[in-house]
């Protein structure tokens, strides 16, 4: 599954969700373009909430994943046992219906 994403012409640099102009290179710059990048990337970080915001159960496993051209989103956990996560697991990562990012450790 792909993810839809902004490229930006001037940095290199994608931008989840897309966007107009590039958060890094500012107004200046206005050479986005759309592009599409894969559903897998690494764990940069990660960890777990127990008094999650409302609407979550806990506890909620969240991650920030990097994705291609540097994209960073942030994931909730689709399975309840991923418990060994690590910083540089290779995960996949989906949009779900509700425009919230999922993320699942790759096999």
């Amino acid at each position: 599954m792909s993810i839809d994403a902004s490229l930006c012409g001037n940095c290199g640099r994608a931008v989840v969700p897309p966007r107009d102009l590039c958060p890094y290179c500012g107004p200046r710059v206005n050479n986005m373009t759309a592009t599409k990048l894969e559903g897998r990337g690494e764990v940069l970080s990660h960890t777990m909430l127990h008094n999650p915001p409302e609407g979550f159960d806990a506890p909620l496993k969240i991650a920030l994943v990097s994705l291609q051209h540097e994209a960073v989103v942030l994931c909730v956990s689709k399975s309840t046992d991923d418990d060994a996560i690590e910083i540089g697991d290779q995960v996949t990562v989906v949009l779900g219906e509700d425009e919230r990012f999922f993320y699942s450790l790759s096999k």
